[in-house]
């Protein structure tokens, strides 16, 4: 089963796989602290894994990017 993430959220999987932190995540993106924090949380509770298997995850082609936008 394949686990839908927008892009952004690929990218922070990407960076959580090769053992970024949260941080580290943030400013490489550009982003806050915050922001890192709920898009690693986001990839954490859509794909079900602990951190530490995302690289399996990736690896297995286990996830999709949506690229579809919806309005909030």
């Amino acid at each position: 089963m394949t686990r839908r993430v927008s892009p952004a959220e690929a990218e922070v999987a990407l960076l959580m796989a090769i053992g970024l932190s949260n941080r580290e995540i943030a400013k490489l993106r550009g982003t806050t602290f915050s922001t890192a924090k709920y898009q690693v949380q986001n990839v954490l509770r859509k794909t079900g894994v602990a951190r530490h298997r995302l690289i399996e995850v990736l690896r297995e082609g286990l996830l999709e990017v949506r690229t579809d936008r919806r309005s909030v």
